[in-house]
This record gives C-alpha cells, structure tokens and sequence, in this order.
C-alpha cells in the first residue's frame, strides 16, 4: 500500500509513470500535427510559386511575340505609328486594370474574370511595349532585352538567398514610385535629355527594388507575403516590374548609342 510519502510524491499526478506517458504521447501528437501543418503549407507555397512563375513566363512570351512582330513586320510597325491613339488607348486602360485587379480583391480571385482581366492587361501592356519597340533600333532592343533578362534573373536569386527583408520597405517604394511619376510628368514639359537619362536611371533603380520586393512577397520567407489566393496579383506586380525596368533600361542604351 503507498504510504504518505508516496502519495505526497505523487499527488500533483506529474510524476506518475502513466501520466508522463501521457503527456509524451500527447506532445508526440503534437508535434506530429505541427510538421504536418508545416509540410501542407510548404507545399502549398511551392504552388503558389510554380503558378505564378507559369503565368509570368506566358505574359512575357506574348510581350517578347509582339515586339518580334513589330520589329520585323514594318506593315505593323507603320500601323502602330499612324494610329497612335491605339497607344493612349491601352496605356489608359492598362493603368485602370492594374488599379482594378490589385485594390479589389474579389475581382483578382474570381475565376474566369481575374484570368480575362490579367489577359487584356497583359495584352495592352504588350501593345505599349511593342510601340516602344517600333520606334527604335533593333540593336538597342535587343542589348536592353539582355540586360533586362540578366538583372531580372540575378535580382531573383539575390531575393532568394540574402537575409535582408525587403518586404518591409513598401511605403518608401511607394513614395519613391510617385515621386519619380512627378519628375515623369515635369519630363514631358521640359524633354530635356539630361532629366531623361536621371529618370531612366532612377527608374532601374527602382524597378530592381521592386523586383527583389515583390520576389520576396511571392516566396514568403519575411515578415510580409502574398497569399496563394494572390495567383494572379503576384505575376502582374512582377511582370510590371520587368517591363519598366525593360523600357528603362532601353531609354538608356538609347541615349548612349544615339
């Protein structure tokens, strides 16, 4: 019979054997339903990012297509500069789908509209580009469109590995972002070349932060991040990043080969 040492020794139930084993299998359980959480949501992320990646690399293809067109279609590149209300057109529309899509959520989650939407973006953004491309040499597309491809792919892995969390420099993106749009605005008042070339500058600089921000959004390794349900917010923020670092950088290579 236990006498009353033994009880006092066991009567908070903590050190009894079949309590112990409970509590172990308990914490075993535990544990277990913790990995599992974590191995769904690991997995559920390199979908997120798989997805975003296979919609990004079909944007770009009908960007990369349409400047092709134009380049070696003068047909086409004559009707694109006779016809430049076309441009004015899908820039202000462009604009509207990209505000559209990324302040109202339901829109970007509702399937098949956020799809048809994030097409007709996709397709205005690359009738700009196009134009753009039409009104400048072949070389000078071509050494922007390395350069651009290059920067994009070492901005990625940078994003990818570095410690540094860019996801929590929004707000100064943002004001950085409009402050170059005035500086935009006063260009086309001025057209000094001077100011040209500095916003082109500062437009890569930005772009490039942009691109290393929204990767690390898509990746969900810092403090902030998308969600999976942001399949098709995510590709947009990272396919406009590339085309204004695109036609940044051409602005550029332009004013030194002119």
């Amino acid at each position: 019979m236990m006498n009353l040492f033994d009880f006092n020794k066991y009567k908070n139930n903590e050190n009894l054997p079949i309590f112990n084993n409970q509590n172990n299998n308990y914490q075993a359980a535990q544990d277990q339903s913790n990995d599992s959480v974590k191995n769904y949501d690991q997995e559920l992320r390199k979908g997120f990012i798989k997805k975003v990646y296979s919609i990004l690399t079909f944007q770009l293809l009908i960007v990369v297509s349409a400047c092709v067109l134009t380049m070696f279609d003068k047909r086409v590149a004559r009707f694109q500069r006779k016809n430049k209300e076309i441009f004015y057109v899908a820039m202000v529309l462009s604009i509207l789908l990209l505000l559209l899509i990324s302040c109202v959520t339901k829109i970007a989650r509702k399937v098949p509209l956020n799809y048809i939407l994030l097409f007709i973006f996709t397709g205005c953004e690359a009738y700009m580009v196009s134009y753009a491309c039409a009104n400048t040499k072949p070389k000078i597309v071509l050494m922007a469109a390395s350069m651009t491809a290059g920067m994009t792919l070492l901005l990625t892995l940078y994003a990818c590995v570095t410690d540094t969390d860019y996801t929590t420099m929004g707000a100064y993106l943002f004001a950085f972002a409009m402050a170059l749009l005035l500086m935009g605005i006063f260009y086309l008042f001025t057209k000094n070349k001077i100011l040209h070339i500095i916003i082109c500058g500062l437009g890569v600089l930005l772009c490039s932060i942009y691109i290393i921000y929204d990767t690390q959004l898509i990746t969900g390794n810092h403090s902030n991040s998308l969600t999976p349900d942001d399949y098709i917010i995510a590709p947009m923020f990272l396919f406009v990043d590339i085309v204004g670092l695109f036609l940044n950088m051409m602005g550029i290579v332009s004013y030194f080969n002119e």
